[in-house]
């Protein structure tokens, strides 16, 4: 006998684990390109910033 997963159209709440961790790889990917574009404005705004010893820029 063959299970499937389905969906609860009611409430869109992913049922099988497959989608849960997919949900979470997204909402992962979703943060970290979040954060890229608040650094890259930050960098755009201030300049490099590092610990270098060369640089010594902070």
């Amino acid at each position: 006998m063959k299970t499937t997963a389905m969906k609860n159209t009611h409430s869109g709440q992913p049922t099988s684990h497959g989608e849960r961790c997919m949900n979470a790889e997204a909402q992962k990917q979703q943060h970290d390109k979040e954060f890229m574009q608040a650094m890259n404005e930050l960098v755009e705004k201030y300049g490099a910033f590092t610990d270098d010893d060369f640089f010594k820029v902070i």
